[in-house]
């Protein structure tokens, strides 16, 4: 994310830079699994798809105003998001 500064593209607030994650508490875990937390994304109709993993920790943008969100893959993750059908509609 180089530029230095961020226009949020559903109200054109400045997005601010913040660290992204899925953060699970060890009840979380006893309960539910050590892999049961992912982030998940999906067209209408279409099967679900992991974007973010337990405890994995990305850059992302954050709008202070409207509150959206953007997630900067990983460089792992950049090859998956280009070949799966999410990217390509």
């Amino acid at each position: 994310m180089n530029p230095d500064t961020f226009i949020c593209p559903f109200c054109d607030s400045e997005l601010k830079q913040v660290k992204v994650s899925l953060r699970r508490t060890v009840l979380n875990s006893l309960f539910c699994g050590p892999g049961s937390s992912r982030l998940h994304v999906s067209r209408t109709g279409e099967q679900w798809w992991a974007f973010l993993k337990p405890d994995q920790l990305v850059r992302g943008l954050l709008c202070e105003k409207c509150g959206s969100l953007t997630i900067e893959p990983t460089a792992a993750s950049k090859v998956k998001i280009l070949e799966h059908p999410l990217a390509n509609p």
